[in-house]
């Protein structure tokens, strides 16, 4: 008997076991997502987890996740974050990504709208097209310092990106790489780049440094660094400014009224398309020898090239100077004045703690004084040292202050006694079998000052059941309450079905196929009466794409994937699609059923 109690008990636990281990693995998904990689997606927390070792595969289909995951975390080992990996996961809001990665695929992010932060790790070396497209709120960016490219398209329309540093080290920068970053306000270009492609386009909020006619991208050191576009629409003459490096690609574009313009050798790049469709530009008057033009390999139609030649007058402290340009074919001649003064300079010998120092300022050319005085002893700068708490049985010390600059001691630290035992009871309560205890310390330093011993309690036994179902019995068992130690078991008998009055629909019909319905046993999943319900054919609605009787985000996922060349829709359901009613199924269905489940439009 006792050997069927214990059986008993353990086909319980095992199932109790078994069970829980159920309810907690019905949340996890996972699969492979490279050679030597694997994916695992939390359903409840929305969080991908890639971990393992090497590249992950390409998805320009579909990907084994889900698309409403909340959080990636690319873990060490992994070296590439795939093409369209995370193409359209519109609720991600968080990435996080290992310094083993050296890529980031093309569309690997495109389109994930709710992402508004990104740190990419210096060991990502590139980047493909549309990386970051369309992520409508991203806000702030840590590029790599060791990326050599932006690519095209990285960033276009991200209409939340308000300012970006480019680390040096990047060369390139290609076409629409901001396209349409309305928000786009600052932007530094480093000297490390040699060539930029239109990648600017429509970045209204751009702030650009300005020189004559032209708007310019730079840094600190050279703020015209980089020639991005004019200034005026009608503009008839543009002169570069002496430190560009860069004309980027479209900068003088489509500009009708420009007939001449003035570069010099400083600069190092031209891009394509620079002159292009400024149908009435005749002349570009270049400071510099036939043989470094030919090296732009820019030779825009029906535009005489002039190589201009430079006769200079430096300027002085009290008078300006000047460059006379001459083109040496045609005689042309235009100058540039050279603003003289005087180049002022800070000289100064800096305060201490306890003495005065002094400054000047001069003309570095001519050594002339301009203004000169003394600067005041700057004091101590104290900072203190934290006192030292004493032990039961070890004295401790005061805090103490010294000079940060000169290290004078300000406050002197001081000897505190030793504060002695603090007692403390703690009890350990008896068992049914066990003794208990009584146990002084100190609370401050735990040293044990006094125990006694409590004798064992005994056992308290009580009754506790599993209640039987319809078809099983239950069984019921007598232990302790305290220490669980079992001392009786037995069966308690099933209680048989209890079937409701009315019917419960279990498989709904189809237009081609039969549903049925049955009475289902109150306490229990057991059926009875179980009746068919005849085929009924089923009712769509405008917009429902995918065919579930509902209109959802999922519509519109199928029918962007539909346009995008991703999936087919059933011809049958083209005429669901148009939402618009125009006839066809176009991007304006997508953007009205998107105002419609926002509440912002009807059908």
């Amino acid at each position: 008997m006792k050997k069927i109690i214990s059986f008993l008990i353990a086909l319980i636990m095992i199932f109790a076991a078994f069970s829980a281990a159920i309810s907690v693995s019905a949340t996890i998904y996972s699969g492979t997502c490279g050679e030597n990689l694997t994916w695992e997606y939390d359903n409840e927390t929305g969080v991908l987890t890639i971990s393992g070792e090497g590249n992950m595969y390409d998805y320009p289909g579909s990907k084994p996740w889900s698309e409403s995951i909340k959080s990636v975390c690319i873990c060490d080992g992994v070296t590439s974050i795939g093409e369209f990996a995370f193409f359209a996961c519109s609720k991600l809001t968080n990435v996080t990504i290992s310094n083993s990665v050296t890529s980031i695929g093309e569309r690997a992010f495109f389109s994930c709208s709710s992402l508004t932060d990104i740190i990419i790790p210096d060991s990502v070396t590139s980047m493909g097209e549309c990386a970051f497209a369309y992520c409508e709120n991203l806000v702030n960016v840590k590029l790599s310092d060791n990326l050599t490219s932006i690519s095209d398209q990285t960033f276009s329309f991200c209409n939340s990106l308000a300012s970006i540093t480019i680390p040096e080290g990047i060369k390139s920068i290609g076409w629409n790489a901001f396209f349409d970053c309305k928000s786009l306000k600052n932007i530094t270009i480093p000297d490390s780049v040699t060539s930029i492609d239109d990648a600017f386009g429509f970045c209204y909020s751009l702030e650009y440094n300005t020189f004559e006619n032209g708007s310019y991208l730079g840094n600190e050191g050279n703020p015209y660094f980089a020639l991005i576009e004019a200034r005026s629409y009608n503009l008839t003459s543009c002169r570069l400014n002496d430190n560009t490096k860069i004309i980027a690609g479209g900068a003088l574009r489509d500009y009708p009224n420009l007939t001449s313009v003035t570069i010099t050798n400083s600069v190092k790049k031209i891009g394509g398309y620079a002159f292009y469709n400024s149908k009435c530009l005749s002349d570009i008057y270049y400071v510099g020898t036939e043989e470094e033009w030919k090296a732009y390999n820019c030779f825009p139609a029906n535009v005489t090239i002039h190589f201009v030649e430079t006769n200079t007058t430096t300027a002085t402290c009290e008078k300006d100077g000047i460059i006379v340009y001459t083109c040496s074919e045609c005689g042309y001649t235009f100058s540039e004045i050279l603003p003289g003064g005087h180049k002022e300079v800070e000289t100064r010998i800096e305060a201490t703690c306890t003495k005065d120092g002094m400054y000047i300022i001069s003309c570095k050319v001519c050594g002339e004084v301009f203004e000169a005085d003394t600067i005041p002893a700057t004091g101590h700068e104290v900072v203190s040292s934290p006192g030292i708490a004493p032990t039961c049985t070890e004295d401790g010390f005061t805090e103490s202050s010294e000079c940060s600059v000169c290290g004078l001691t300000i406050t002197e630290k001081k000897r505190i006694p030793a504060l002695g035992h603090t007692p403390f009871e703690e009890r350990s309560e008896a068992t049914c079998t066990e003794t208990g205890s009584i146990i002084t310390h100190c609370s401050v330093c735990g040293e044990v000052l006094s125990e006694v011993i409590t004798d064992p309690l005994g056992h308290c036994v009580s009754r506790t059941e599993i209640a039987a179902t319809c078809t099983e019995s239950g069984m019921y068992i007598e232990k302790c309450t305290r220490c669980g130690k079992t001392f009786g078991a037995g069966t308690i008998p099933a209680l048989g079905h209890d079937f409701a009055l009315d019917f419960t629909v279990d498989v709904e019909p189809t237009e081609t196929a039969p549903g049925s319905k049955s009475r289902h046993c109150l306490r229990c999943d057991a059926v009875t009466d179980v009746t068919e319900i005849p085929p009924q054919k089923p009712v769509f609605v405008l917009g429902d794409v995918n065919g579930d009787g509902k209109i959802t985000i999922k519509d519109v996922l199928v029918l962007r994937k539909y346009l995008a060349g991703i999936e087919k829709i059933d011809p049958e359901m083209l005429k669901y699609s148009d939402f618009n009613r125009d006839g066809k199924v176009t991007i304006k269905d997508v953007l009205k059923l998107r105002k419609y489940l926002a509440n912002i439009e009807g059908l």
